[in-house]
């Protein structure tokens, strides 16, 4: 019985004075993620020294797997020899913000009968600080310090990923079959030769192809000056248009039109202008520089016309 005893008291002996194998490495995090500072590991006299390197590894290990980066050592050590005097709380807390971490660790190794025993401290610049115990002999020491971490430090929450741009609303296809009345007049101002004064009143309807393209088709009744005062005709237009975009439903219309004056003779026009809103199928279209050419008695005449019509698209 007494050599049995014997026994049992060197395997618990041994055990409490045999190294540990070195914890397996946990994945790498990524740089950008939150900071953890893992301070020098204190050993209590009579452990191996070498036991406090194996600890401070696995404590960086469970912080890497819990999705911390751990903060440069070296710049951990030079904050822990520029510190004196006993480490408090309060100055753990500032040491921790000092490093630039979110979280630091802090953690002592001393031995009870059989077994090793490890203090571990999460200590936060702007919290109060956290304390958990593992304890082991071997893979299991290593196992009970993450658990012990894990108790104590939560993991960091994921980042908030960049608000995605919500993707421009597709373009409306322009409306198969859309028509457009225009109703409006023009005034003519003769340049060559002499001058003279034409009016022009009436209608069109055009189809329009796209935002774009549209071509038309009007009637217009023509107050012409003539050889004994006025004369009064009929003038049949066809017309395409092309309109330029000017944003926030503006445009320029830029027109080519020609038509035929009975007893008289074809009319050419080109015409450029601006085209504005004035409600959702509504809007009025200027020309503001307009050349014509009138052909009358086998003789071509030039003026500079302006008008204006209110569209009605549908």
């Amino acid at each position: 019985m007494k050599a049995r005893l014997l026994v049992m008291v060197a395997l618990a002996t041994s055990a409490a004075t045999a190294q540990p194998q070195a914890p397996v490495p946990a994945p790498v995090v990524p740089a950008s993620s939150p900071r953890l500072a893992i301070f020098p590991v204190h050993v209590a006299p009579g452990i191996d020294p070498g036991l406090g390197a194996l600890v401070e590894r696995q404590l960086a290990i469970s912080a890497r797997a819990l999705g911390y980066a751990r903060t440069d050592a070296q710049l951990v050590a030079r904050l822990v020899s520029g510190a004196s005097g006993a480490l408090s709380p309060e100055r753990a807390s500032a040491l921790v913000q000092s490093s630039g971490s979110a979280v630091g660790l802090f953690a002592a190794v001393s031995s009870e009968p059989g077994r090793y025993r490890v203090s571990v401290q999460a200590v936060w610049p702007d919290r109060p600080p956290k304390t958990a115990e593992a304890s082991g002999v071997s893979s299991d020491l290593y196992a009970s310090i993450d658990q012990a971490v894990r108790a104590i430090v939560p993991a960091p929450a994921p980042p908030t990923p960049a608000p995605v741009a919500a993707p421009a609303p597709a373009e409306e296809p322009f409306p198969e079959g859309r028509f457009r009345l225009a109703f409006g007049g023009a005034a003519a101002f003769g340049v060559s030769p002499g001058p003279f004064q034409n009016y022009l009143g009436g209608m069109r309807a055009d189809r329009r192809f796209s935002d774009e393209a549209a071509f038309g088709l009007g009637v217009y009744y023509a107050n012409l000056k003539g050889k004994d005062g006025r004369a009064h005709n009929v003038l049949p237009w066809a017309l395409f248009e092309y309109r330029v975009d000017l944003g926030s439903s503006w445009a320029l219309p830029l027109r080519f039109a020609s038509g035929y004056l009975p007893k008289n003779g074809p009319v050419v026009k080109l015409a450029a202008g601006v085209s504005l809103p004035l409600g959702e199928n509504l809007e009025l279209s200027t020309e503001l520089f307009a050349p014509t050419i009138w052909i009358t008695n086998e003789r071509a005449v030039l003026s500079l016309d302006v008008s204006a019509e209110i569209g009605v698209t549908f």
